[in-house]
């Protein structure tokens, strides 16, 4: 236990290096309980400080922050009130001093952050977007949006709770998830459309037919190569974040495919993409964010450098000792004229943090097959925003990219 709160002092003390002149007044702290939990204060209130520096989240604009750390025996009350208005509150029950880290990510993120997607980007918007060249449109999105696709001539794109149908460069409503589901991503399948959501901490799927529900399954189902395939995700305390281990996928129907081990199963896409065509490959990436290329089960290809995840998530606790582990859901994957199309959002400095998501720009890439080896090609590039999602119409590149308070989807010519 003294090992762990020494640990935890300085994990908190060493924010004070990070520049938190611009929050003089800072959060109100208030802890209850032993001395040497009481000793802890200055560095939660730092920590509080830097955190939200580095999602973006001005105290300035929020100087009314109270949070309360007690002990009761052996559970730890960790309690956060912002006196706005309406007023906003965080409440969780902790086990472990070291697990007050991780708990300090989940309060900005509740209070500051909801009814946003957690962890979301918190960029400077911009009224007419000029950074992306060889555009010829956009649509303007009245909600934070999570994902796109086009299917049978028409845009959908979803928020945590809807999926809407875009009808004269406009969003109507076309189905709601039926509880507190949210919406991760959507998916073209036949003359249906699939969608991806978190229930709690697991992922459900549901298919959806003329805007009502026609299946429900509590595990995630998604088209793979024309068929529907599921498979679920297992905790390992021995890998690195937990849960990030796959099951071989198993199909609804007809289809099968082999799959490397490691696979990423949510962002299996098919394809042919090698010069001999042969054979239809499969693209993911592997547990540790590479883009890969596999035939047959076989690895043809994997990429040198690392996509960062999206700030959908879903936990579990794998050791009662440790926070829990987090699974993020990665990037989608598309295939053009051979080339493999994906989006690179850049992270900054705060890749360095974990849990801490924040982006300072973004990119979408297109790998094309040279010989033995892949290379990439940036088609668009910006040093701002989030892209969330892309999608292809006959000649366009569809994105889907996030703003301060709202969303647009960008068309590209390819």
């Amino acid at each position: 236990m003294i090992k762990t709160s020494l640990n935890l002092l300085f994990i908190l003390t060493s924010f004070t290096l990070f520049p938190c002149f611009a929050f003089a007044a800072g959060p109100n702290v208030e802890i209850i309980g032993p001395d040497d939990l009481v000793s802890l204060k200055p560095g939660i209130k730092q920590s509080i400080i830097a955190r939200c520096i580095s999602q973006g989240v001005s105290l300035e604009a929020h100087p009314e922050l109270t949070v309360t750390i007690f002990q009761l025996g052996e559970v730890i009350s960790f309690d956060a009130v912002l006196d706005s208005e309406p007023p906003r509150a965080f409440h969780s029950d902790i086990k472990e001093r070291s697990a007050i880290s991780q708990t300090i990510d989940e309060m900005i993120s509740r209070i500051f952050i909801a009814p946003l997607p957690a962890w979301q980007s918190r960029q400077p918007a911009q009224a007419e977007p000029d950074y992306i060249p060889q555009t010829r449109q956009e649509i303007d999105l009245p909600f934070i949006a999570t994902s796109l696709i086009v299917h049978n001539g028409s845009i959908y794109v979803s928020d945590e709770k809807t999926i809407y149908i875009i009808n004269d460069e406009k969003a109507e409503p076309w189905w709601k998830t039926p509880r507190n589901e949210r919406i991760f991503r959507i998916y073209a399948y036949q003359d249906s459309i699939i969608a991806l959501v978190k229930k709690m901490n697991d992922l459900n799927s549901f298919l959806i037919n003329q805007g009502k529900t026609a299946q429900h399954w509590n595990i995630p189902v998604i088209p793979v190569g024309g068929a529907l395939a599921s498979a679920q995700i297992s905790s390992d305390s021995d890998i690195p974040d937990g849960i990030n281990m796959w099951s071989e996928p198993r199909f609804l129907e007809e289809g099968p495919i082999a799959l490397p081990h490691g696979t990423d199963f949510l962002s299996v896409t098919m394809g042919d993409v090698t010069q001999a065509k042969q054979n239809e490959e499969t693209l993911t990436f592997d547990n540790k964010a590479r883009l890969r290329v596999s035939s047959a089960g076989e690895i043809v290809w994997s990429s040198s450098t690392k996509i960062s995840p999206l700030p959908m998530f879903i936990e579990k606790e794998i050791n009662s000792d440790d926070p829990p582990a987090r699974y993020y859901i990665m990037p989608r994957i598309l295939v053009n004229d051979a080339e493999i199309i994906t989006i690179r959002n850049d992270r900054g400095a705060s890749k360095i943090f974990g849990n801490i998501i924040r982006f300072t720009g973004f990119e979408i890439l297109a790998y094309s097959r040279k010989g033995s080896r892949f290379e990439d090609r940036t088609i668009v590039k910006t040093p701002k925003y989030y892209c969330a999602d892309i999608a292809l119409e006959d000649r366009s590149l569809l994105a889907l990219i996030i703003t301060d308070n709202n969303s647009f989807v960008q068309f590209i010519d390819l």
